[in-house]
């Protein structure tokens, strides 16, 4: 049997080799949020970086799809052979939500004259927790539109109105702790405040 200390020792040499977590690769876009639940608390609470893979919503945010589209599944099935609509069809993209979320970037992007991926790509640069995000063009123009969004500026309110388009359910515990009087019960009144 080794001796206690032995192991204390041989474990803190471990952990000390390892390197610490500095940033999350997530999805994360307007349309798919729901890592605010609990992966962007996470990352701001440890000072962790994100990054973002898919920022249109495997192009559903481009612009280049409309609710002509939603309304007209074609049944087929994602794979090799088929195009990226097939693919969102069968990844269940085209939602009457996310088609709603399609039209307010598209609405937007009329607006302050950019395009809808640069309107996309930019409130997604305007989160504090987002240190990258990972493009996935696969035309020159593509990439050259989207690296647009870094000149494309929203105002506040141009934010708030993509950022309630997008909002979604928080689900428990979220809902049922946020709850005024379950926080009573749980804390009897008494508030904790941060420096």
């Amino acid at each position: 049997m080794c001796p206690r200390n032995w192991f204390d020792a041989d474990v803190a040499r471990f952990l000390r080799a390892r390197s610490p977590l500095i940033a999350l690769q997530i999805e994360y876009n307007l349309i798919e949020r729901t890592t605010e639940r609990d992966l962007i608390p996470m990352a701001n609470e440890m000072g962790l970086g994100v990054i973002s893979f898919s920022p249109l919503s495997s192009g559903l945010l481009s612009g280049k799809y409309s609710r002509k589209d939603f309304l007209s599944k074609s049944g087929s099935t994602a794979g090799n052979g088929g195009t990226r609509k097939n693919t969102l069809e069968y990844l269940e993209k085209f939602t009457e939500r996310n088609m709603n979320i399609v039209d307010e970037v598209k609405k937007l992007a009329s607006e302050v004259q950019k395009s809808p991926s640069q309107v996309a790509l930019a409130w997604l640069l305007s989160r504090s927790t987002v240190t990258s995000v990972l493009l996935g063009a696969s035309k020159l123009e593509q990439l050259e539109n989207n690296l647009g969004s870094l000149n494309t500026h929203l105002s506040p309110d141009q934010i708030k109105r993509l950022d309630d388009i997008g909002r979604f359910a928080m689900g428990y515990p979220h809902e049922h702790l946020a709850n005024p009087t379950v926080q009573q019960m749980i804390s009897g009144g008494v508030e904790v405040r941060r420096r």
